[in-house]
């Protein structure tokens, strides 16, 4: 890649047109993009939503190629479009791809039910996946439809879901009993698509605070620790009439509460800014150190990083403890992603919205092992946030949907990527 002739908060000049790739097809008149992917080919994935002349909404899965060029061995053009079949719904929420073969899963969410599609290299279903290419996840209880704007999986995407070290998947769904109590289900499935019988029940743990009215899940990760592999969850509590509150929990491999984690396998942290805290990703710092990344809610937005020892206490070296906000005056921030350098210093993806004049748009921001922001670096590009935010950290770039203006009236969405050093 050549990036001479860019400076940081650019596009990159050899992705796409001029750093942009707008989603078009003939017969589709509006593109929702929600999730990246880049496999190990450098190959990109990006899914969401599409409106398609006479078929209405359905899926969409487009793959590029490292440049931003349509992958023409991938479905036509290297766009595939279609439904999960039954009432599935065509929510496409998540993409992931299978590290062994690079093999995408997409993930769609509706109704009752969570349903995981395995795609071949070539875009077809791979019908050696759960039921004719679909694993299908019933939750016995109505689940949101709208899901909450979350930060990606792994290093990128807007991803509830896990894949395994050992190519298991690792799934997050939320599910309402009524209209206020909900909680959420922790879902393993083996490679094959089936529900994994030695996780929880059958495959499947309900996961609910007892001191609280609802517990939304929104971030997962994998550790090893002490030869064993263990999950980690980030997300928040809710109670009626107070700021949710956020949390951090673990589970063992059985899919029972790790009750040696924080207090009896929870760690809820209040707020005292008077806002809801909803750590959305969760990475691994440096000694180990947990870090949820998201944003707050309510009464001051902003950007929300919250750094915590393995076993859930406070990291004291870390903004002495505390949750770090980020947020600057009429400015209003959303992190998205996050990406841990080789010198312990933390990138992070979001938003920036200046609530005076709307303008908002796509921006990287680095701070310290400790919590200090350096304001040397900040870096925003010229492209407006999306409907959904994802990003995907490559190196010296960064891949994030965004929208752009293509008339005086329209805007359109795309996939950017923008240079970081």
């Amino acid at each position: 890649m050549n990036l001479k002739k860019a400076r940081p908060g650019d596009l990159d000049p050899d992705f796409g047109d001029n750093g942009q790739v707008i989603f078009t097809s003939p017969d589709v008149s509006q593109f929702t993009p929600w999730a990246i992917n880049v496999d190990s080919e450098q190959r990109i994935y990006v899914a969401g939503q599409a409106l398609r002349a006479g078929v209405g909404n359905q899926y969409f899965c487009l793959r590029l190629t490292s440049n931003g060029e349509p992958d023409k061995d991938f479905g036509q053009a290297g766009y595939v479009f279609g439904t999960f079949g039954g009432d599935i719904s065509h929510r496409l929420r998540e993409v992931l791809v299978q590290k062994n073969d690079n093999k995408p899963l997409l993930i769609s969410t509706s109704g009752q039910t969570k349903a995981v599609m395995r795609l071949n290299l070539d875009g077809n279903r791979d019908l050696s996946y759960g039921k004719d290419g679909v694993a299908i996840i019933p939750t016995g209880a109505n689940m949101r439809s709208d899901e909450v704007e979350t930060a990606a999986s792994g290093t990128g995407g807007t991803s509830h879901s896990t894949l395994l070290s050992d190519g298991k998947l690792l799934l997050i769904a939320e599910v309402w009993v009524g209209s206020s109590v909900h909680h959420s289900l922790v879902v393993r499935l083996n490679t094959d698509g089936t529900l994994d019988n030695q996780f929880g029940e059958q495959g499947i743990t309900r996961v609910r605070h007892p001191d609280f009215d609802g517990t939304l899940l929104l971030g997962s990760l994998e550790l090893e620790l002490e030869n064993e592999r263990k999950y980690l969850l980030s997300g928040a509590v809710l109670k009626q009439g107070q700021h949710d509150r956020a949390l951090f929990m673990r589970l063992l491999p059985s899919g029972k509460l790790d009750t040696s984690f924080a207090d009896e396998g929870y760690k809820v942290v209040l707020s005292e800014f008077r806002t809801g805290f909803y750590p959305d990703k969760l990475i691994l710092q440096t000694n180990h150190r947990l870090l949820g990344v998201g944003h707050t809610y309510d009464a001051r937005d902003a950007g929300l990083l919250i750094s915590r020892e393995m076993d859930g206490s406070e990291n004291i070296q870390f903004n002495g403890g505390r949750p770090l906000l980020e947020s600057n005056g009429a400015l209003r921030n959303k992190w998205t992603n996050a990406l841990i350098q080789n010198d312990g210093k933390i990138l992070v993806h979001g938003s920036t919205l200046n609530a005076q004049t709307g303008e908002d748009k796509n921006a990287v921001a680095r701070y310290t092992d400790d919590g200090q922001l350096d304001t040397s670096f900040g870096i925003s590009f010229p492209v407006r946030q999306a409907y959904r935010p994802a990003a995907w950290f490559t190196g010296n770039t960064v891949l994030f949907l965004g929208t752009i203006q293509v008339d005086e009236t329209k805007y359109v969405h795309c996939i950017a990527r923008g240079v970081i050093a």
